[in-house]
């Protein structure tokens, strides 16, 4: 029997495990070479099949060239045959067999013994084969049989996996789209209701006392919407790469002292002091988002300290050519598992006070990595934290 093309079930199922003509892979490498050892055979084969060839995802005890092309035309495939019936192939002496006998694969690479199982994702046709193959004539026990069926299982595993991890990463990246396309179609209407909100509270002469703490409200409440949306699309963007960073000298003390007068108000209503110490340590970077990153911090701290304690601020230079900035609290700290995850988009800590979508720590993370610096964090529940950013100190 001679076969020269494949049905197009197997073809497609073998397209959609998108393995066809990629590099070899430890995970299916260890496979075959265990599928060697254990059966005793000098070479053994994950192949996939396609309309006019057979392609070794991975092989073992091939030689060159043919181990580097990765492939032969499908008249020399013995796995065509496991595919099409999708059932094991024995063969105990190709020369022999009626099926494969005129194959040219006898004569030009030496197949003589052939041992072949077919590799099914659930509900599909057979993808590809994994076989073992011998030079010399071999009765292939049952146990053989058995013990590369359970090889096969494994590798259907692994290809199920790859499928499963591909598809969770392309529904993150559609999640990841949309929450782009809602965050802006947020933005607009949001800016027009903190627009209109802004004017009613200005607007003293037709507001009554009874309606003022209403519009109060829908002004706090379309500010913390719009941040939120703005925190939304700055983290797209930088997950996307797609930041963009207008790099000037900044001078971290004034740009701490700065944000320190403006919070003041905000610690002080609290309950909080702000303390500053800063000597003088300049960086190049991008304002605004070194102010994100400090208003941030400050903002938690105040957020989880209680009344009556102290927010420190420090700016000075450290070793390795760096400058740093930590803002410490004595507020209620998080434990080993919370600071595991606090850097995390969405992540929200236990004891937090107040709401939030937890996505200001995650984008301060990527605006320090964005202008080569990382932070740290140290915390005690009960004592406090510390949140320390190091950045590379301007020549």
């Amino acid at each position: 029997m001679k076969v020269t093309c494949l049905p197009e079930a197997v073809v497609d199922a073998a397209r959609r495990t998108r393995l066809l003509d990629t590099p070899p892979e430890e995970a299916f490498d260890r496979l075959t070479r265990l599928a060697s050892r254990m059966l005793g055979v000098p070479v053994a084969l994950f192949t996939i099949l396609d309309h006019d060839r057979q392609f070794f995802k991975s092989s073992f005890g091939l030689p060159e060239p043919l181990k580097t092309q990765a492939q032969t035309p499908l008249s020399h495939s013995f796995c065509q045959h496991v595919a099409i019936g999708n059932k094991p192939l024995v063969v105990k002496d190709a020369r022999e067999h009626p099926l494969v006998k005129d194959n040219p694969a006898v004569g030009e690479l030496g197949v003589i013994a052939y041992l072949g199982v077919p590799l099914q994702l659930k509900g599909e046709e057979p993808f590809g084969v994994l076989c073992t193959i011998d030079q010399s004539p071999r009765s292939w026990s049952d146990d053989d049989v058995q013990a590369l069926t359970e090889l096969a299982h494994l590798v259907v595993s692994q290809v199920e996996l790859q499928r499963m991890a591909r598809q969770l990463v392309e529904l993150c990246e559609r999640q990841s789209e949309f929450i782009g396309i809602a965050a802006h179609d947020l933005r607009n209407p949001l800016t027009v209701i903190t627009g209109y909100s802004h004017y009613l509270q200005s607007d003293k002469a037709n507001i009554g006392a009874r309606e003022r703490p209403m519009v109060d409200s829908i002004m706090e409440s379309s500010r913390s919407m719009l941040s939120l949306v703005e925190n939304l699309l700055d983290l797209e963007a930088l997950k996307r790469g797609r930041l963009r960073l207008e790099l000037e000298p900044v001078d971290l003390a004034g740009l701490l002292s700065r944000i320190s007068h403006q919070q003041a108000p905000i610690a002080e209503a609290a309950g909080l002091t702000l303390d500053l110490a800063a000597s003088s340590a300049r960086v190049r970077g991008d304002r605004g988002k070194l102010e994100q990153v400090v208003n941030n911090l400050v903002s938690n701290a105040v957020k989880h300290s209680p009344a009556g304690t102290t927010i420190r601020m420090e700016v000075s230079g450290a070793p390795g050519g760096q400058v740093r900035f930590c803002v410490r609290d004595q507020g209620s700290g998080m434990d080993g598992e919370t600071l595991g995850s606090i850097f995390q988009p969405f992540a929200r800590l236990k004891e937090k006070r107040r709401g939030g979508a937890g996505l200001g720590l995650a984008i301060v993370e990527s605006i320090v990595g964005a202008h080569g610096g990382h932070i740290e964090v140290e915390s005690t529940p009960g004592q406090g934290s510390c949140f320390t950013v190091f950045l590379p100190a301007m020549a």
